[in-house]
C-alpha cells in the first residue's frame, strides 16, 4: 500500500488525460415488457447495463447493437437519451472531479494526522490510485474494533455515490472534537472510505472502467460473465477491495449508486434468502427510515434479486466471501448542489445510525493459549444458523452484527481443538464478548478449507440445492451443489497453513458426483490438475510435483455436490517435526505484529543453534545462528521482508519451538 502524499495528488492530475477505452455511443433506453418476471431472461439474452426495472418498464443504459438485440426480441423501445456521455458532460458539472476529491482526501489527511490515515488501495486499469481513507482512533495502528466500509463509484457515472462517501468523512473528521456522538464512533469503529472506487469511469463520465468492464459485475462470489467481465475478480479494481478484505475483515458495508431510490438488499444472484435475512430485512427498512424527508431523499428497501437479478455483485462477495453484512444504496443523481447536500445529510443520518447497531452482536479475540498470538479463525454460528465469518488475520478479532436472539457458535482454527459455545444472549442494543483461547490437541488433527475465493455456478432456475459456506470446514451433511458446464468454486484452504505434500495422500474432499480437482498458489492459477474424483477421495500433490498448495479449485464433472475439503497438517509447527526439546526451549517475539524490527527472546542455546525466519509458503527467508553470546536474545531486522504472516522457528541438539510473527506495512 502507497501513502498518498502531495506529489501523489499531482501525479493524479496528470493521470487525468489517460483515456478509458473507447466504446460506441451508448443510449438510456425504456423498454416496455408485459410483467417484472420478463426482466430476467431479457437481461441475458439481450447482455444489457439495466438502470431501474419497474413492472411493466426496464430503463437501461444500451448502445445501437444492444437495442438491435432487444428489438429483435420483440420488445418495443424507446429512446430516452441519445447520447448519454453528452449529456452526462453536462448534468455532471456540479459534481467534485476525481483530481479535486484526491486533493480533499489528501488535506483531510494532513490536518486530521491522529484520526485518519490515507492510502492507495490499488491502482486502477488506466493506472489511477485508488484512494482510501480510514478514520479511527490512533489511525496509525491496527486495532480490533467494528470495520465499516462505504464505497463510492463503481459505476462512475454515478457520481452521488463520491459526494456522499466524502461528506461523511468531512462530517466525522469536522465533528470528532465536538460531538459526543461521532467521538465514540471513531473511538470505537474503524471507518474506512472509499469515494472513488473506479477512478477511469469518474474521469470519463463512464459506468465501466478503462477496460470497458462494468465492475459491479466483476467481483468474485456467483459471478457469471455480465458486465463485460471475462472472469471473477479479472479487474485491478474488484482484486484490490478483495485483498482490502482480507486484511480487514467487514463487519459493515454500504457501496453507493444511482439513479433509483433504494436500500437494495442481499441476494443479487438469487430468489433465495441467506440465512441473515430476518436481521438484514429490519436493518434495511431502518437505513430507508432514516433517510425520512422529502422525495428527493426518500429510500424504499428492496430485494436485489427481486429488483433484477446480478451476479458478480459487490454485495454479494463481500457477504458471500467474508460474512461482512452489505447492501447497494441507490439514491437519486439530482444537478443541483442543494439536491446533492440533502441526500448526503439523509444518507449520514442513516450511516450514524447503522454504526452505532454495528458494535451490537457478537464479538471476540481468538489466539493461541500458550503464545497469546492471534489466530486466524472460522467462526461458524450454527444456531439459529448465520453466515459464517473469519477472524482478522493479524488482530484475530471478528465481530458479527447479529440481531436478538439467543445464538450458539463453534470456532475452528486449524491445527487446534473446536471450541463451541452456547447460550449467548445478545439484546437489541448489546454485544457479547468472547475470550477465545485455542489449545493445540496431541493428536494430529485434521484441517479444512477455510473461506471461498470465488465461485461460479450455473443455476438459472435457482433449483440447486447449498450456498457456497457448505463447501467450508468439516462435512456436515449440507452439500454445495457445483452446477453444470464451467461451473466451479476456488476454496482458501488457509492464508497461515496451506497444504503441504507429505507421505501418502494430501487431500481429501467429502462429496458426491463427479468433479476434477485442481491446486495452486496463487487464487487467479496458474492450475495444477490433480485428477478427476467421484464421491469422496483422496488426492496427493506429488503427482504433480507440488511441495505445497494455498488454493484448490473444484469443477463440475458430473453433478457434483461438496460437503468440506479436509487435509493432515502439522500438530504445532510448519513442516511437523518434534515441537519440543529435551531442554525445552522457549521463544517470544515482541511487538507482534511489527513493521520494522523485533526482539526475539529464547531459552540461551549452545553454540551452532539456529533461529530461522520462514513464511508461509515454508520458505526460509532469514536465518541466524546463536550461541551463548546471544545471551537469550536477539534483535531482528524486518525490512527485507513483505508484509505477511511468517514463523520464527528455534532450532536446537534435541528439537524446535516456533511461533508465528506477523509484518506489517
Amino acid at each position: 500500500m502507497i501513502e498518498l502524499s502531495m506529489k501523489l495528488t499531482i501525479a493524479v492530475a496528470l493521470l487525468f488525460s489517460i483515456a478509458v477505452a473507447e466504446q460506441p455511443v451508448e443510449r438510456v433506453i425504456r423498454i416496455d415488457v408485459p410483467s417484472h418476471d420478463a426482466v430476467y431472461a431479457l437481461a441475458r439474452q439481450a447482455r444489457l447495463s439495466i438502470i431501474d426495472a419497474q413492472e411493466r418498464f426496464i430503463t437501461a443504459y444500451a448502445d445501437d447493437a444492444a437495442i438491435a438485440r432487444v428489438r429483435s426480441l420483440g420488445y418495443h423501445v424507446t429512446v430516452l437519451v441519445e447520447d448519454y456521455q453528452k449529456q452526462a458532460a453536462i448534468d455532471l458539472v456540479t459534481y467534485y472531479t476525481y483530481p479535486q476529491v484526491c486533493s480533499i482526501l489528501n488535506a483531510v489527511a494532513l490536518a486530521y494526522p491522529g484520526i485518519t490515515k490515507l492510502e492507495t488501495l490499488g491502482m486502477s486499469a488506466g493506472n489511477r490510485p485508488i484512494p482510501g481513507i480510514k478514520v479511527t482512533q490512533d489511525a496509525a495502528n491496527e486495532h480490533s474494533r467494528p470495520c465499516m466500509r462505504l464505497i463510492g463509484a463503481h459505476h462512475g457515472n454515478e457520481k452521488i455515490s463520491t459526494e456522499i462517501c466524502l461528506s461523511f468523512v468531512q462530517y466525522l473528521v469536522d465533528n470528532y472534537a465536538t460531538n459526543p456522538q461521532v467521538q465514540a464512533l471513531v473511538n470505537d469503529r474503524e471507518f474506512w472510505v472509499i469515494p472513488v472506487f473506479n477512478p477511469d469511469g469518474h474521469v470519463a463520465n463512464s459506468r465501466y472502467n478503462a477496460n470497458g468492464i462494468d465492475l459491479n459485475r466483476d467481483y468474485g462470489y456467483e459471478w457469471d460473465a455480465e458486465g463485460g467481465s471475462t472472469a471473477p475478480l479479472s479487474q485491478p479494481e474488484t482484486r484490490a477491495l478483495h485483498a482490502h478484505s482480507e486484511r480487514h475483515e467487514p463487519t459493515l458495508e454500504y457501496a453507493y449508486h444511482s439513479a433509483a431510490s433504494y436500500v437494495n438488499y442481499l441476494w443479487d444472484n438469487t430468489p433465495i434468502d441467506p440465512p441473515d435475512s430476518t436481521w438484514i430485512v429490519p436493518l434495511s427498512q431502518r437505513y430507508a427510515d432514516s433517510t425520512y424527508g422529502s422525495p428527493t431523499t426518500r429510500l424504499t428497501p428492496i430485494n436485489g434479486y427481486d429488483w433484477y437479478e446480478v451476479h458478480g455483485s459487490c454485495q454479494d462477495h463481500t457477504f458471500g466471501a467474508f460474512g461482512g453484512l452489505a447492501w447497494t444504496i441507490e439514491t437519486q443523481l439530482p444537478n443541483t448542489r442543494v439536491k446533492i447536500d440533502s441526500i448526503c445529510i439523509a444518507n449520514r443520518r442513516a450511516i450514524l445510525d447503522m454504526s452505532t447497531l454495528a458494535g451490537y452482536g457478537i464479538q471476540g479475540m481468538v489466539y493461541d493459549s500458550l503464545t497469546g498470538q492471534p489466530l486466524f479463525a472460522r467462526i461458524d454460528f450454527t444456531s439459529p444458523r448465520r453466515w459464517n465469518e473469519c477472524t482478522n488475520l493479524s488482530t484475530g478479532d471478528f465481530h458479527k452484527m447479529l440481531g436478538p436472539a439467543t445464538y450458539s457458535l463453534r470456532v475452528t482454527v486449524n491445527g487446534y481443538t473446536p471450541r463451541e459455545f452456547d447460550d449467548l444472549v445478545v439484546t437489541d442494543t448489546g454485544v457479547v464478548t468472547l475470550d477465545v483461547p485455542m489449545s493445540r490437541p496431541q493428536n494430529e488433527p485434521l484441517n479444512y478449507a477455510q473461506r471461498i475465493i470465488t465461485v461460479r455456478r450455473y443455476d438459472y432456475y435457482h433449483n440447486l440445492p447449498g450456498v457456497g459456506s457448505d463447501a467450508l470446514g468439516e462435512p456436515d451433511g449440507r452439500f454445495y451443489t457445483v452446477g453444470s458446464g464451467t461451473s466451479f468454486i476456488v476454496l482458501d484452504v488457509d492464508p497461515t497453513q496451506p497444504v503441504r505434500n507429505r507421505t501418502g495422500n494430501d487431500i481429501t474432499v467429502a462429496a458426491t458426483g463427479g468433479y476434477t480437482l485442481q491446486a495452486s498458489n496463487n487464487w487467479q492459477g496458474p492450475w495444477q490438475s490433480l485428477g478427476a474424483g467421484n464421491g469422496t477421495q483422496s488426492f496427493d500433490l506429488a503427482t504433480v510435483g507440488m511441495d505445497s498448495a494455498r488454493y484448490l479449485r473444484i469443477a463440475d464433472n458430473g453433478s457434483a455436490a461438496i460437503d468440506g475439503v479436509s487435509y493432515v497438517g502439522p500438530p504445532s509447527s510448519i513442516v511437523g517435526e518434534p515441537d519440543l526439546s529435551p531442554l525445552g526451549p522457549r521463544l517470544a517475539v515482541r511487538p507482534n505484529p511489527a513493521s520494522s524490527c523485533v526482539s526475539i527472546t529464547f531459552t540461551p542455546v549452545a553454540r551452532g543453534s539456529r533461529l530461522r525466519v520462514i513464511d508461509a509458503l515454508g520458505r526460509h527467508v532469514l536465518t541466524r545462528t546463536l550461541g551463548p553470546l546471544n545471551n537469550g536474545t536477539l534483535c531482528l531486522d524486518l525490512h527485507a521482508l513483505r508484509a505477511g504472516v511468517y514463523f520464527c522457528r528455534l532450532e536446537g541438539a534435541g528439537g524446535s519451538v516456533s511461533t508465528k510473527l506477523t509484518v506489517q506495512r
